[in-house]
Protein backbone atom coordinates (compact mmCIF):
# COMPACT_ATOMS: atom_id res chain seq x y z
CA UNK A 1 0.00 0.00 0.00
CA UNK A 2 1.00 3.66 -0.80
CA UNK A 3 0.51 6.56 1.44
CA UNK A 4 1.22 10.09 -0.06
CA UNK A 5 1.61 13.12 2.63
CA UNK A 6 0.64 16.45 2.19
CA UNK A 7 4.41 17.00 1.00
CA UNK A 8 4.30 14.13 -1.68
CA UNK A 9 6.27 12.38 0.21
CA UNK A 10 5.49 8.67 -0.57
CA UNK A 11 6.02 5.81 2.21
CA UNK A 12 5.72 2.14 1.79
CA UNK A 13 4.32 0.01 4.41
CA UNK A 14 3.38 -3.43 5.24
CA UNK A 15 0.50 -4.07 6.79
CA UNK A 16 0.31 -6.70 9.48
CA UNK A 17 -2.68 -7.60 11.52
CA UNK A 18 -4.02 -3.99 11.21
CA UNK A 19 -0.93 -2.12 12.11
CA UNK A 20 2.05 -0.93 10.81
CA UNK A 21 5.27 -3.55 10.61
CA UNK A 22 7.78 -0.83 8.95
CA UNK A 23 8.39 1.84 6.53
CA UNK A 24 10.83 2.40 3.21
CA UNK A 25 11.39 6.01 2.78
CA UNK A 26 12.75 6.62 -0.94
CA UNK A 27 14.81 9.01 -1.19
CA UNK A 28 15.77 11.61 -4.16
CA UNK A 29 12.29 12.88 -4.98
CA UNK A 30 10.34 11.54 -2.42
CA UNK A 31 12.70 13.49 1.10
CA UNK A 32 14.49 15.60 -1.13
CA UNK A 33 15.02 16.84 -4.89
CA UNK A 34 19.10 17.95 -5.80
CA UNK A 35 19.99 19.29 -2.76
CA UNK A 36 16.54 20.59 -1.55
CA UNK A 37 14.51 18.71 1.14
CA UNK A 38 10.67 18.44 0.09
CA UNK A 39 8.73 19.97 2.30
CA UNK A 40 7.06 17.88 4.98
CA UNK A 41 9.50 15.10 4.10
CA UNK A 42 11.85 15.67 7.32
CA UNK A 43 9.17 15.84 9.45
CA UNK A 44 7.67 13.01 8.38
CA UNK A 45 11.14 10.86 9.20
CA UNK A 46 10.84 12.88 12.77
CA UNK A 47 7.34 11.41 13.62
CA UNK A 48 8.26 8.03 12.52
CA UNK A 49 10.85 7.78 14.47
CA UNK A 50 9.09 9.47 17.58
CA UNK A 51 6.52 6.71 17.26
CA UNK A 52 9.58 3.78 16.87
CA UNK A 53 7.92 2.33 13.65
CA UNK A 54 11.13 0.44 12.08
CA UNK A 55 12.15 2.14 8.60
CA UNK A 56 15.29 1.97 6.15
CA UNK A 57 16.20 4.41 3.64
CA UNK A 58 15.84 3.24 -0.11
CA UNK A 59 17.01 4.74 -3.91
CA UNK A 60 17.34 3.47 -7.09
CA UNK A 61 20.59 5.82 -7.36
CA UNK A 62 23.85 4.28 -8.63
CA UNK A 63 26.23 7.92 -8.13
CA UNK A 64 26.78 7.62 -5.36
CA UNK A 65 27.60 5.20 -2.75
CA UNK A 66 26.10 4.91 1.21
CA UNK A 67 28.65 7.00 3.13
CA UNK A 68 28.16 9.79 0.77
CA UNK A 69 24.20 9.18 1.14
CA UNK A 70 24.18 9.01 5.04
CA UNK A 71 26.12 12.54 4.60
CA UNK A 72 23.15 13.98 2.29
CA UNK A 73 20.26 12.72 4.82
CA UNK A 74 22.72 14.24 7.48
CA UNK A 75 22.43 17.86 5.85
CA UNK A 76 19.23 17.43 5.80
CA UNK A 77 18.57 17.02 9.51
CA UNK A 78 18.28 13.34 9.26
CA UNK A 79 20.21 10.91 11.13
CA UNK A 80 21.23 7.52 9.36
CA UNK A 81 23.41 4.91 9.23
CA UNK A 82 24.54 3.14 6.43
CA UNK A 83 23.26 0.10 7.08
CA UNK A 84 19.55 2.16 7.28
CA UNK A 85 20.32 2.61 3.46
CA UNK A 86 19.01 0.11 0.69
CA UNK A 87 20.81 1.42 -2.46
CA UNK A 88 21.66 -0.75 -5.74
CA UNK A 89 25.25 -2.05 -5.18
CA UNK A 90 24.10 -2.94 -1.93
CA UNK A 91 21.29 -5.18 -3.20
CA UNK A 92 22.96 -6.88 -5.89
CA UNK A 93 25.96 -7.53 -3.72
CA UNK A 94 23.54 -9.72 -1.81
Amino acid sequence: MIIRSASAAVLFFLPHHGYMQALLFDMDGVLYNSDRPIPGAIEAVHFVRQQRIPHLFATNTSSRDRAALVEKLRLFGIDAAEDDLVTPAWAAAR
